[in-house]
Formats: structure tokens, C-alpha cells, sequence
């Protein structure tokens, strides 16, 4: 009896310790528990509640019960919440289950607050701009280079940012940087080139975060001035792309990635704008292949039409591996992580049709074969 009350204080301490540890954090994505298994960790909250009186939503409590085998529960007979209220006097404790998840969810802050740090001893990029692009034009032309050759070598330098260590890394700026370089440069020559401009964001998004947290602070505060540069980005796209549909060529499932981005944007932003583009993603919906996102997409307008913020993922991870992949969250629904990382990321087609990952961002003369 006195070992059994030993480890069940042990719980109790780590499961109090763990909830200090959390503190104010999870995620902020809406609930997709209604569509097909949307459920790649791809935004996290910044907070959660954690009063004794009323535990999180998350905590799954089970009533012990003594006529159950040892063997037959999972993951141990001892469930924490009701055994243990016989001798310490809380109105509300948490399973093994939920001690697990506790556990899991103060490592991914461990992962966000060295990412953060990291990723705040990088210069900015302006400040070594003209640095970066003297170093590139001693082994590139960059005047001549032509644009295709300018993306194939940024999204070299991109994977060698992430081989490099990423965010994690206080040396693979220079990667991203000169990756993001080459891509402005391609943009400067063609603004209207989707396949440049899909690139270019997903380099501004792997180079830096939408939130992160305050120096010297435990609050996590928003990237506004990254969030207004994709959204600039993608509401360029929208016009590109509603020209080219209009010369012939049919809506493919990039158009939906680039405008779930928009939407989600402009549901922050620009809230007189964001009912057009989820009106457009669900008229085109049959025609560009995204039906399987139909019901995310009424929620959404249901959303924005309360002058809400909506944010749901698109992506389904097959495989994740938690909580390593917290370190590819903080970014917008759109983002591709390393290729090495994807394991199997998935979308979905026609009434939940599965598209593999690697089939989304084709070459730009592909979408008019």
C-alpha cells in the first residue's frame, strides 16, 4: 500500500510539474475533427487552461475501476484521477493518458524556445542582403542566369538549409537567405510566374515564424510583417491565376493551396476580402479537384461571415513523429516541410480522394497540358 501511494504521488508531481511546464501554450488551428483526418501538427496553440477546478479539454479522465485486471488496461491499471483522490484532496487529476501528453507537449516547447532563441542570434536579412548577393555572384551570373536555373538553386540552398540544422541551427541562415535572394531576383523578372511565387513563399515561411516568442519573455506574439508579406504575395497569385483561368486553362489543387494561404490571411487582415476567396474556392471546387475539402470550406465561410478568424490544416500526416515535427509548426497551412520530413503528407481530392504530397507543386507549364 505505501509503494502504491509513492508512485501515485510520483504521478501527481509529474503531472503538476508538467502542466507548470506547458504553461500557457497550445494551438490556435480550429477544430477539423469533422473532416477526413486532417491532422498534421501544423499550428499549435499559444495557450491553454489549466485551472484544478476545470482541466483542459484534451484530459481524457477514467474512472478507476478495482474489478479490472492489471493486464487489461492501457497503458497500466493505476488510473491516476479517481485512485489518487482518496489521499490528496484535488477536485480533478489527470490519467496516464494525459500525463503522456503533458509530457510530449513540454517537449515541443522545449523545441520552440531553442528554435526561437536560435533563430533570434541570425542577422536580419536586409542588414546582409548586398553581402549575400557578392558572394553568389562570384560562382553565378546573376544578371543572365536564367529564371528555372534561378529556382533549381534556390531550392538547393533551401535543402541545405534544412540539412544544416534549420531553425535549429545559428549558422544555416546564410541557406535560406541567399535561397530567398535568388527567388526575389526571378520575381523582379516575372511577378506573375506562380511557380516563382509559390517558392518564394515557402522560403519566406521556412526562413522565419508567425509567432514566436518574446525576447526575454514567455508570451508568443505575432510575425505581422511575415503574414503581410505572403498575403501580399498570394493576393497577387489570386490575381494571376483568375487571369490565366480566364484564358482557358482549368483550376488545379495548387490554386486551392495558394488561396487557403490568402484566406486565412485575409480572415486576420483584410476581413472585407477574405468572402470572396473562400466564395471562389467553393465554386471552383468540382471543377479544380478540392471537394474533399467542402465542409472545412462552409465552416470557414460560416466563420468569416461572424468576422471570425479561421485556421484549419489541409495537410494529413500519415506518419508523424511528435514531437520532432513541432518544429515545422508556427507557419501557414500551405507549408511543405523538408523533403526528407514529409512522411507521407497527404491532401485530399474529390469527395476525400487522397493526392500524394509530391504531386502538388508541378512546373507551371504542366497546369496548361
Amino acid at each position: 500500500m505505501a509503494k502504491a501511494t509513492t508512485k501515485l504521488k510520483l504521478a501527481l508531481c509529474i503531472a503538476l510539474g508538467c502542466a507548470a511546464l506547458v504553461g500557457l501554450y497550445l494551438s490556435s488551428s480550429r477544430d477539423c475533427s469533422k473532416s477526413p483526418n486532417l491532422a498534421a501538427p501544423n499550428r499549435i496553440t499559444d495557450t491553454f487552461r489549466s485551472d484544478a477546478s476545470r482541466p483542459p479539454s484534451w484530459v481524457e479522465t477514467k474512472p478507476f475501476d478495482p474489478h479490472v485486471s492489471q493486464k487489461e488496461t492501457e497503458p497500466t491499471n493505476v488510473s491516476v484521477s479517481d485512485k489518487a483522490s482518496s489521499y490528496i484532496d484535488l477536485p480533478e487529476l489527470y490519467t496516464d493518458k494525459a500525463i503522456k501528453m503533458m509530457l510530449l507537449k513540454a517537449s515541443a516547447m522545449k523545441t520552440w524556445r531553442t528554435q526561437d532563441y536560435t533563430m533570434g542570434t541570425w542577422p536580419e536579412y536586409a542588414d546582409i542582403e548586398d553581402e549575400l548577393s557578392n558572394e553568389l555572384s562570384r560562382s553565378i551570373d546573376l544578371a543572365h542566369t536564367p529564371n528555372q536555373e534561378l529556382i533549381t538553386t534556390a531550392l538547393d540552398l533551401r535543402k541545405q538549409f534544412w540539412q544544416a540544422g534549420g531553425g535549429l541551427s545559428q549558422d544555416s541562415y546564410q541557406h535560406i537567405y541567399k535561397a530567398r535572394l535568388l527567388l526575389e531576383l526571378a520575381y523582379s523578372r516575372n511577378p506573375e510566374d506562380l511557380r516563382v511565387t509559390d517558392e518564394l513563399a515557402q522560403t519566406m515561411m521556412s526562413a522565419d515564424l508567425r509567432r514566436k516568442h518574446e525576447k526575454d519573455g514567455n508570451r508568443m506574439v505575432s510575425n505581422e510583417e511575415l503574414d503581410r508579406t505572403i498575403l501580399e504575395i498570394r493576393s497577387s497569385q489570386f490575381t494571376t491565376l483568375k487571369k490565366e483561368i480566364d484564358h482557358g486553362r482549368p483550376p488545379v489543387i495548387e490554386d486551392f493551396i495558394r488561396l487557403y494561404d490568402l484566406a486565412v490571411l485575409q480572415s486576420r487582415y483584410e476581413k472585407e476580402s477574405v468572402k470572396h476567396t473562400v466564395e471562389w474556392l467553393q465554386r471552383e471546387a468540382s471543377r479544380g479537384g478540392w471537394t474533399g475539402y467542402n465542409a472545412i470550406l462552409a465552416r470557414f465561410y460560416d466563420s468569416v461571415s461572424k468576422g471570425e478568424e479561421f485556421d484549419c490544416n489541409i495537410y494529413t500526416a500519415t506518419a508523424p513523429s511528435i514531437p520532432d515535427d513541432f518544429r515545422y509548426s508556427r507557419r501557414l497551412p500551405s507549408f511543405k516541410w523538408p523533403v526528407a520530413e514529409e512522411r507521407g503528407r497527404i491532401l485530399w481530392g474529390h469527395d476525400g480522394t487522397k493526392i500524394p504530397f509530391k504531386m502538388v507543386f508541378v512546373e507551371q507549364d504542366q497546369l496548361f497540358e
